[in-house]
């Protein structure tokens, strides 16, 4: 039977994570669902399994060049997040990287790399903290990645 209100009107998370909390698949958190998920409900089971359904189509072309001058910084996960977003950068040379968290009015909230780094593969993670070690309110920020010359910018959303 399903109680998703606890005493403190949160609503209760679903999913699975690594032993590690770096990756995982979330289902539900706080009322908001993965897209295609059904509502929590009494006698529903949800899957979790690595098989394909029976109606699963593969993807019909892959394309398994990359280019070795490309940086590549993946959608941040979970997003919306709550307490931490993570991010998979791949780095294909040495070059200065910046990574900056910007919040809605475009203020400086947080700087999490503003180095020089080495080409090869990176797990990066935001706590939700600001600039002074302090934890930043819920609502949309913006991460602008800067590796050499070219930018990309990502939007998040903090929920507490």
């Amino acid at each position: 039977e399903i109680e998703d209100v606890d005493v403190t009107k949160n609503y209760s998370t679903v999913g699975i994570e690594s032993p590690t909390k770096n990756y995982g698949i979330q289902y539900v958190f706080n009322n908001v669902y993965s897209p295609g998920a059904a509502p929590l409900a009494n006698e529903r089971v949800i899957r979790f399994t690595t098989e394909a359904p029976d109606n699963y189509v593969a993807s019909l072309m892959v394309d398994n060049k990359l280019n070795p001058n490309d940086f590549i910084l993946s959608p941040a996960y979970p997003n919306p997040f709550n307490p931490v977003a993570h991010f998979d950068l791949i780095i294909p040379y040495g070059e200065f990287v910046k990574m900056t968290v910007f919040d809605i009015m475009g203020r400086e909230v947080a700087i999490l790399k503003n180095r020089m780094m080495a080409p090869g593969q990176y797990k990066i993670a935001w706590h939700g903290i600001d600039n002074f070690g302090k934890s930043v309110s819920s609502g949309p920020y913006f991460l602008v990645m800067k590796y050499g010359q070219k930018t990309k910018v990502q939007k998040l959303i903090f929920l507490k």
